[in-house]
Formats: structure tokens, sequence, C-alpha cells
């Protein structure tokens, strides 16, 4: 079950996690896409949840890919990350979970210049899809009011600060939210010019948008949160409406996507 790859002193060990749970449908891809990585020097982790789906078959099938794997039932995605990032040992960890990818073959190598000492933070820019085509999502600089302009799988954040302040179990949709939250101003941050994911905007969060940032105006009680807070609501009366008036919601974003 345990198969680490050589260990390449040029390269620090990179920990890549997968969380999962009745993924069978979308993790064999985030495997494929992890271990086809053409960086050197990594550890695969993958959680799972206690899936009863076919998903284990899978992990399975490329064992010997992955560093170590689990299946068990826990208290959520946050909970399976904490879990994961107990047993990492590598430098730097990445979440990449079930159905998300990197954006290339080579997208860790070609960040591998920014895993130096200096920075406690790297992030790039995600390739978000959408039902009916993708855009490329750029960011922000990290600020008191936005400490996390980017989306997660975008990010490698150095093992030993997720080992101090691991996911809060409080929060159960914007935990890694609060985790960048809890880090900014004590610890650096790096962005790189770098498409790092490919992230569905199908998720959990997605669907979920005024809950998630109901938690993040729990631990930032800003103005950009209030903000963000009210135009999710404003899109949930406009998706209401709409059905009542029998349009297709899918058809409104697609016009939309294919104007802008």
């Amino acid at each position: 079950m345990v198969n680490r790859k050589i260990s390449n002193t040029e390269y620090p060990l990179i920990t890549i996690i997968t969380v999962s749970y009745n993924a069978f449908d979308t993790i064999e891809s985030t495997i494929l896409n992890v271990i086809g990585q053409s960086y050197p020097n990594i550890e695969y982790i993958i959680i799972d949840g206690g899936s009863n789906d076919g998903t284990i078959d899978i992990i399975k099938k490329y064992a010997n890919n992955i560093s170590y794997w689990i299946s068990e039932s826990d208290r959520g995605i946050y909970d399976a990350m904490n879990k994961g990032i107990k047993v990492a040992t590598g430098k730097w960890i990445n979440f990449m979970n079930a159905g998300d990818i990197f954006y290339s073959s080579d997208t860790i190598l070609n960040v591998s210049h920014f895993f130096v000492d200096a920075n406690d933070l790297i992030y790039g820019k995600t390739n978000m899809v959408l039902p009916h085509g993708s855009f490329i999502r750029t960011c922000t600089s990290i600020s008191s009011s936005n400490p996390m302009p980017f989306v997660h799988q975008s990010s490698f954040c150095k093992t030993e600060l997720l080992k101090k302040y691991y996911f809060s179990l409080d929060f159960k949709y914007a935990a890694d939210y609060h985790f960048f939250n809890q880090i900014f101003g004590c610890t650096t941050a790096c962005y790189c010019n770098e498409i790092i994911a490919t992230y569905s905007l199908d998720g959990i969060s997605s669907h979920n948008s005024i809950r998630v940032n109901k938690e993040r105006i729990a631990s930032n009680p800003c103005w950009q949160n209030y903000w963000t807070q009210a135009l999710c609501y404003r899109n949930y009366w406009i998706k209401f409406f709409l059905k009542m008036l029998h349009i297709d919601v899918d058809v409104v974003k697609k016009y939309i996507y294919k104007t802008n």
C-alpha cells in the first residue's frame, strides 16, 4: 500500500491529498492526473470516507502509485483533509479532491521554483469549468478582507502550517477560508502567474454559496463578505423567479457565457 517515489534532493517532497466519497465517476481522472505529473518527488495520499460505489476498487487499481490511502467514515470533508495532513510528510501540501485535476502534466514542475523557504503559501490561477464552457480565474492580492482570493486547489501551503492549525470542524463549508484567514498577516504568500488547477463549478460549495458565505462572515465579518452575501441572495432570487416563469436557468447561463 505504501510506494513512495524516489527522493530527488533538487526538488522538495510535495504531498498531494485527494479526499473522496462515492466518487466512482470522477476519482480515476484525478488519480491519473496526479500520478502523471512530471514533477519527480510526489507523495500521494487518498483519504476516502467509506465509499461503497466502486471507488475503492479504482483506488486499489492504482495502489502502487499511491503513497498512503485509507477508507473509513469521517465527520465531513475537512475531517478527511485533516487526516491527510496528519500523515503527510512532504514540505508542501496541495489538496486535489476527487473530480479536480491539475491544469497540465507539468503544472507542479512549472511552479517548483516557488518552493523556497521564504514562502509559506503559493497560489495561482484556476481554469473554472461551467456546464457550457470555461474561463480562467485570476487572483487579486491577499488582504484582510480577502485572505483567500484563490481556489483552494490552486494553492500549495507549507505542511508545518497545516499541522499547526488544521481545519476547524466548526465549519462545514468554509474551514479552508477560516484557515487562510487565521494565518493572514503571520505568513508570506507568493502569487505565481500559472494556471494550477481545473475546477468544476458544480461542486458542493457552488451549490451552497449562501451557507458558504455565512461561515465566511462568521470567520471574518468584513465588508467584502457582507457584500458577497448580498450578491448571493440576489442570485438566489433571480434563479427563484426564473423557475417561477419556467425559464431554464442553464439556458440563461449559457446565453450569458456566450455574450461575455
